[in-house]
């Protein structure tokens, strides 16, 4: 049997990282679920939770392989916690979905275009492609003629107010078209008429969660407050609507922050209603904010609603010339 002392420096290397790491996991669920702390840091933490609990299968098949057994006790717990916690979530739906039927369907496109992409005609090429009935785009850049070719097949249509960063294309007419101010960002809404009934679209973009501090790693910028503020203002509007309500757009979030619970009390997730997997929508491409070489990690383009509105499915998109992928979903109203 070898003894401690004539462990290799390898092993001991590899046993100090597992350590370190289990550690690590440990301090992150005790602040995040029994101290339930807001610290900017642990917020951040919550974004990266699926990747943070696959670094610990991996750390438990080590330890195991190496028979470290109370190590081994640390990261079998750490697992449970994570699949109770992220892996139901990743997991195909067990219930069943809605049926599509032409009469009373909405096919929706959300994408968040990118300020400063530069050519538009490829998005606009996909999107005739698939001819959705609703078109939601956000952050459109100053230059965006190239989606008058949406005006033929999309003859309704919904500009935000003054610099039209926001905007609607519908082949259902609609009926309202305001700008609604948030705690610290502007949404569209709309009011479609969907075969005599009336849907309300928010169209959103929420405050991006970082603070105006001047420094070079997100990590130290990284601040959800305002973020969080648009949400609970968002929230507080869509309870005081009498239609059934339709949420789409840049949320800025994603699903393992705790506000995200806040906002499924209230809405359905249409992506975590019929789909499965991280359906990750960002960054597609080279970001404004990070560059590019980064891999898809985090879904935070949403289409949400209120009940009896149901689903049929939804779709993560493939590359538009946006640092986003679409999102692709189709919903039934009753």
């Amino acid at each position: 049997m070898e003894t401690r002392s004539h462990v290799s420096p390898l092993r001991r290397w590899v046993e100090s990282i597992l350590v370190w790491y289990s550690l690590f996991m440990v301090l992150f669920l005790l602040f995040r679920f029994v101290l339930q702390s807001t610290w900017r840091f642990i917020s951040f933490l919550n974004n990266l939770a699926p990747y943070l609990f696959g670094l610990a299968v991996v750390g438990l098949v080590i330890s195991l392989l190496l028979r470290r057994r109370r190590l081994s006790g640390v990261y079998v717990l750490v697992t449970l916690i994570g699949a109770l916690w992220i892996g139901s979530a990743l997991l195909p739906p067990f219930t069943p979905l809605a049926t599509a039927d032409d009469s009373a369907s909405i096919k929706l496109v959300t994408i968040n275009v990118y300020p400063n992409n530069d050519d538009l005609s490829e998005m606009v090429d996909w999107l005739d492609a698939r001819n959705p009935q609703v078109i939601a785009l956000q952050d459109l850049p100053e230059d965006s003629t190239a989606l008058a070719d949406l005006n033929d097949t999309h003859p309704h249509i919904a500009l935000q107010e003054g610099r039209a960063t926001r905007a609607i294309y519908s082949q259902f007419p609609i009926l309202e078209s305001s700008d609604v101010q948030l705690a610290h960002s502007t949404a569209q809404r709309v009011v479609l008429d969907v075969n005599e009934q009336a849907v309300v679209i928010y169209n959103v973009h929420l405050f991006m969660p970082l603070n105006d501090r001047d420094a070079q790693w997100t990590i130290l910028r990284y601040d959800e407050k305002r973020r969080n503020e648009d949400v609970a203002q968002l929230l507080d509007n869509i309870a005081n609507e009498t239609e059934m309500v339709i949420v789409t757009g840049d949320l800025n979030l994603t699903e393992w922050s705790p506000v995200y619970n806040q906002v499924t009390e209230q809405l359905t997730d249409a992506y975590r209603r019929s789909s499965w997997g991280i359906g990750a929508t960002w960054p597609a491409d080279a970001s404004e904010d990070f560059g590019a070489g980064y891999p898809r990690l985090f879904r935070i383009d949403y289409v949400l609603f209120t009940e009896p509105i149901e689903v049929v499915s939804s779709i993560v998109g493939s590359s538009v010339g946006s640092d986003h992928l679409p999102l692709i979903v189709e919903l039934v109203i009753p």
